[in-house]
């Protein structure tokens, strides 16, 4: 049986702080920090030693993390975060002509909206966006609507694997056989899902991948990676072009990808340590973990009068992340002092005009942490 106090003990929050936003920024645990610190430690002590370390990220930490996530290491590369990833695919898509249209769904990152906006405004393309209910009633719902979405000019698909507002997951791979029986490409939004859940880029048959490392697998902050289909990547122009592309030559994803300039090779290197001490626990272990607290969260808080629940209870659908719509509250300074007061840390969004309430748990979290949030929303509302 799992000691979950003992895994606590081994992140770095404080002791008496209660951290449940780690689907804005997921802390590492000390053995990753540590081998972080040491890899900072060889570049600082011996600069060149990067060249080692930049091999060591090729040889050994790349095929990690493509077998974590079920890519294939030669279409995979490692980037700075998952705004930077979307960019690759939002400007890279070779073969988008004005009137083209890119579907996504309304409830997706403000940033990746930006991105496809941009690519819109740039080359003519259009933006539609698909209405997903909150809650949906079930995965084949979401499959209907956003195949209603689809038009004869639709010709990419972009949309979050979990939602950032909601934490819905989303039935990802039946919505990539339905493009691709279409002829329209697929690019995922994976920013929360490694680490959450087991993901399967493969077996999803998505053309294109993002995720994060610095959320749920906490890896250090500025790491995150792309991943593309063997049959698709070819049709991504690169969005840095550094030493990899050479005039003349054949292109290759490493070249076009994972050649972008000097940058903290250490933060990379470290994504294995942090796939290395999930695994140490389980991946199993933790998504039940996750969606044991989420549930127990969702039961306490939707006893709050007034609160309603905006992510599914369907096991397919959630994870270790949910949010609430909460009523309007006069006093938005009550709120926050009822946070301070218990040194609690979830995202904005409660205020003085009601608002969505976000609570991602993650492994270092136990049931206490839920009470002690719902015992400051009762003190908020006075209840």
């Amino acid at each position: 049986m799992t000691d979950w106090k003992r895994i606590r003990r081994l992140f770095m929050v404080p002791p008496g702080t209660v951290y449940m936003n780690n689907g804005s920024f997921g802390p590492c645990a000390r053995p990753v920090f540590d081998a972080l610190v040491r890899y900072m430690k060889q570049l600082e002590e011996i600069p060149s030693n990067y060249g080692d370390l930049h091999a060591r990220r090729d040889e050994v930490v790349k095929p990690k993390l493509a077998s974590f996530v079920g890519s294939l290491p030669e279409c995979t590369a490692i980037v700075t975060n998952l705004t930077w990833g979307m960019n690759v695919f939002s400007r890279g898509i070779r073969g988008l002509e004005p009137g083209d249209e890119i579907l996504t769904t309304d409830q997706e990152y403000g940033a990746v909206d930006n991105a496809w906006d941009f690519a819109a405004e740039k080359r003519g393309l259009v933006i539609r966006r698909a209405a997903i209910p909150m809650p949906p009633d079930s995965a084949a719902q979401i499959v209907r609507i956003i195949e209603s979405g689809i038009t004869p000019r639709t010709r990419v698909l972009s949309f979050s694997h979990i939602t950032t507002t909601t934490g819905l997951v989303l039935p990802a791979k039946e919505i990539c056989r339905l493009a691709r029986e279409r002829g329209i490409l697929t690019a995922i939004d994976g920013a929360h899902a490694p680490g959450m859940l087991r993901v399967d880029i493969g077996d999803i048959g998505c053309d294109f991948y993002a995720g994060n490392c610095h959320k749920w697998l906490c890896a250090p902050m500025g790491t995150a990676f792309i991943a593309a289909n063997p049959r698709s990547w070819e049709m991504l122009d690169p969005f840095l072009v550094g030493w990899g592309w050479k005039k003349g030559e054949p292109e290759t994803f490493a070249g076009n990808f994972d050649s972008h300039g000097i940058h903290n090779v250490a933060l990379a290197n470290a994504i294995g340590d942090a796939i290395d001490f999930q695994l140490s626990i389980g991946r199993e272990e933790i998504e039940a973990r996750g969606r044991e607290i989420a549930e127990y969260g969702k039961d306490v808080f939707t006893r709050i009068p007034g609160a309603r629940l905006l992510t599914p209870r369907d096991p397919a659908l959630c994870g270790s992340m949910a949010s609430y719509a909460l009523p309007p509250l006069e006093d938005g300074e009550r709120m926050l002092n009822a946070l301070r007061s218990r040194n609690l840390f979830i995202p904005a969004g409660a205020n003085s005009a009601g608002g969505r309430m976000r609570v991602s748990t993650h492994i270092y979290n136990g049931f206490e942490d839920v009470d002690l949030l719902a015992g400051a929303l009762r003190e908020s509302y006075g209840f």
